[in-house]
């Protein structure tokens, strides 16, 4: 691979790496979550609660501050989504990103409700 084409490489990923983490539910759930906020597999739940509608699971999530993901300004006039769509969108996507944080956010729920839990 020739350094032109590492570079285009390394600008696809970080471009896409951008966009992904600014309309992921996951990077929502972890980044903008409260410590008691559910931790495992967190994307996957916000967006299974967005695609079955259910309010109650989606108003607990906004109580700690935690909402359903959107896209990035400059892909709103070509996407054009509601928060279904983009949790079909996302699914996949939080799925994957879930399971290869679970080194991070097992330990993290442990320390969180057995050795230290809330008041």
């Amino acid at each position: 691979m020739n350094t032109l084409h590492r570079r285009l490489f390394a600008a696809v990923v970080a471009v896409s790496a951008a966009v992904s983490s600014a309309g992921c539910a996951t990077h929502n759930t972890l980044r903008y979550g409260a410590p008691g906020t559910p931790k495992i597999y967190s994307g996957t739940r916000l967006n299974l609660a967005v695609l079955r509608e259910d309010a109650q699971a989606l108003d607990a999530l906004a109580a700690y501050g935690v909402f359903p993901p959107d896209y990035p300004w400059p892909l709103m006039p070509v996407i054009h989504a509601t928060d279904k769509e983009q949790s079909v969108m996302d699914f996949a996507a939080s799925a994957v990103a879930d399971t290869v944080l679970l080194p991070v956010t097992m330990p993290y729920v442990a320390y969180h409700r057995v050795i230290n839990p809330p008041d």
